[in-house]
């Protein structure tokens, strides 16, 4: 197997994840659908968005894995050759930056999706938004920056850890 066969796979797996977290949100979906509360339809739309956007990218990622993965690492090694020490480190690298990037996604969508209800709050009541919130919202932001990197330098970060490595 080539190293891109084997960040496919990584990209597989991450499709499962993405697609059982859009199958847990689910629930505060139909939650938000079935309140007999007022519910704005703003928050209906979010709901609705909520729930299909990680089952459609997971459904985008089962189907193209391979190209996505061409596009990550490349294909520059021939079918039959071993896996050399550097395309096993970058083919981690990378998968260690799709496992970093599920957990990203997720906060994401729960801030998106908090701050969408929390600009809901009358005029006169105390913002939702305190501090530690911000905080988590920008290590998020980070969080997700550093995975985005990982996937996409990570021959990069390859070759720098192999050079200081030795």
């Amino acid at each position: 197997m080539k190293p891109v066969d084997y960040v496919s796979i990584v990209i597989r797996f991450l499709s499962i994840a993405l697609f059982l977290y859009g199958l847990k949100a689910i629930g505060g979906a139909l939650q938000v659908f079935l309140q007999d509360n007022n519910v704005l339809p703003a928050n209906w739309v979010l709901s609705f968005i909520h729930t299909i956007v990680p089952i459609a990218l997971a459904i985008i990622l089962w189907l193209f894995p391979n190209l996505i993965s061409r596009k990550i690492i490349g294909d520059e090694q021939p079918e039959s050759s071993a896996l050399s020490p550097y395309s096993l480190l970058s083919t981690l690298v990378a998968a260690l930056g799709v496992l970093a990037f599920f957990y990203a996604f997720a906060d994401t969508w729960y801030w998106a999706f908090f701050a969408s209800m929390a600009s809901d709050v009358p005029y006169g009541y105390e913002s939702p938004f305190k501090p530690d919130i911000i905080s988590g919202m920008w290590s998020t932001g980070i969080e997700l920056s550093l995975s985005l990197i990982l996937i996409f330098k990570c021959k990069t970060i390859a070759k720098f850890i192999i050079k200081v490595s030795r």
